[in-house]
């Protein structure tokens, strides 16, 4: 068997096996105030290249707006009440 065929065999029997068993990913994006309608249809098109199915748009919480300020040290990201936690 050649590399190419088992490759093709490969892609199949995942195909068939994502058919039958019904298993898919499914993505959170989570969208900042700091989002731009550009970065939305970005986001979107990502989920048709990558044959996303199952995907939901969904606000920032209070902890991921606080993940993201320790990960980028940006204020931007945080709420009011965060911000005056940080500055303590």
């Amino acid at each position: 068997i050649t590399e190419q065929e088992f490759k093709e065999q490969s892609v199949k029997i995942q195909d068939e096996a994502m058919k039958k068993l019904k298993i898919a990913p499914t993505v959170m994006i989570k969208v900042s105030d700091l989002a731009t309608y550009k970065n939305m249809v970005d986001a979107l098109d990502e989920m048709t290249i990558c044959n996303i199915g199952v995907y939901a748009v969904i606000d920032l919480a209070d902890g991921d707006r606080h993940l993201l300020y320790r990960k980028t040290s940006n204020g931007e990201y945080l709420t009011e009440a965060q911000r005056a936690a940080a500055k303590k």
